[in-house]
């Protein structure tokens, strides 16, 4: 078919899409790449009924049925080109659906202990002055929350992007459900969920519609497929919104269908990459309980975040990286055992040199920030018994162990540092 008959058939195609011509031709032509011959083989009744597009003999047949009482756009894809989407975070979701759906066997998974294991792994990409993943090694074991955090950079996402097989690492060994990465991928990619940061959808499709996308990418057909919509609809709340068009959603109703179509194919390995980012309060502590829920039923979930707080509240187990390197691997009890208490004064009134030399000689470290101090100690009332003897006045005292916050910016800036100098 020529350009002028592809951009007439999606003229056409104006009223299913409520879209501009230029809009709609600018969607196919997104979708299935430029170049791309389309040919209309069936067009039944007043709707459009079932439209198969043959794509150039080098790439696979995509199968679109359009129709339905309004006559809604439907895509039921088969198979994906690596193109399909505009953004990186769709094409990565949609690569991994669609790569492990038509490529490797179904395996039984109910018994299965699914733990995750990365040896010496390493990735360094062309002209980059230093690795993305420098000899990273961690153990992620069945159903935790793995917490991954770490600053802009990190090589957080390109690990990610390995656990996927998106990107080949130049060395080591990846290891799920004692399944090898480079030997059977496909059988592990059919494990996972992955739910990126900045959610892949289409904005003219409703939310069912868009869940139907991915549904079909995974191979759910029929009654399999409306079971597994409803069933990630029901999960994250977002039944009484599934006609809703996508780009009417709220931010924070957006990232639940982000994690809704991670869902669909009932993964045993659930990926999130920012899921709560400028989402409001209420959707985060949802959310936050809906993948607590999750963990009780026994998914296995890698969970980076920037908001420290979620991690103190919801993982097992934490790893922080910096610079493709792993400063810690651990829980919160064993990375704050490492970091002694501290006692925090507020005073009201900054004491003298001499004061506050004599008052460092209490304590392993001091460190001063106005009128502020923290002081690393393991005898606090004494402390606060020489304060009392010296008549220095406190407006505001606390101690106990350190906040996650303070501790990862410790181990951060102490790896830069090292680096600098």
């Amino acid at each position: 078919m020529s350009l002028h008959s592809t951009q007439a058939f999606c003229a056409a195609l104006l009223a299913l899409l409520r879209l501009s011509p230029g809009h709609a031709f600018e969607f196919f032509r997104t979708q299935f790449a430029v170049g791309i011959q389309i040919d209309l083989i069936e067009m039944a009744g007043q709707h459009l009924g079932h439209a198969i597009f043959q794509l150039l003999p080098t790439q696979a047949t995509t199968v679109v049925p359009i129709g339905g009482a309004k006559t809604r756009l439907m895509l039921g894809f088969t198979r994906l080109r690596r193109g399909l989407s505009r953004n990186q975070a769709t094409q990565d979701q949609q690569q991994a659906v669609t790569k492990s759906a038509r490529h490797g066997p179904d395996i039984i998974l109910a018994a299965m202990d699914i733990s995750l294991k990365i040896q010496g792994l390493c990735k360094r990409y062309r002209k980059a002055p230093s690795a993305a993943l420098d000899a990273v090694s961690l153990s992620v074991e069945s159903g935790q929350i793995f917490g991954l955090i770490g600053p802009n950079g990190a090589g957080k996402s390109t690990l990610v992007r390995c656990l996927l097989g998106l990107e080949k690492p130049d060395a080591g060994q990846i290891t799920v459900a004692g399944l090898d990465l480079k030997q059977d991928l496909q059988a592990i990619r059919r494990l996972c969920g992955l739910a990126p940061q900045d959610p892949g959808y289409y904005p003219r499709l409703s939310v069912e519609e868009n869940l139907q996308v991915f549904g079909r990418a995974w191979g759910l057909r029929a009654q399999a497929l409306n079971a597994a919509v409803d069933q990630a609809l029901n999960a994250t709340h977002l039944q009484e919104h599934r006609r809703q068009l996508a780009e009417h959603l709220s931010g924070g109703q957006r990232q639940r269908m982000n994690l809704s179509m991670a869902l669909l194919n009932a993964p045993k390995i659930l990926i999130l990459d920012e899921p709560t980012a400028g989402v409001d309060a209420q959707s985060r502590r949802f959310m936050l309980e809906m993948l607590q829920s999750q963990r009780d039923q026994g998914t296995t979930i890698i969970y980076t975040s920037h908001y420290l707080t979620e991690i103190e509240q919801l993982c097992d187990k934490l790893a922080i990286i910096n610079r493709g390197c792993v400063l810690f691997e651990g829980s919160l009890q064993q990375l704050r055992a490492l970091h002694p208490a501290r006692l925090m004064l507020r005073f009201a009134q900054l004491p003298d040199d001499s004061l506050l030399e004599a008052l460092g000689a209490h304590a392993s470290d001091m460190v001063l920030d106005g009128r502020q101090a923290w002081l690393e100690t393991t005898q606090p009332l004494e402390c606060l018994s020489w304060l009392q003897q010296q008549s220095i006045e406190t407006e505001a005292i606390h101690y106990g162990p350190e906040s996650l916050e303070a501790i990862y910016f410790s181990e951060i800036e102490a790896q830069d540092a090292e680096q600098a100098a």
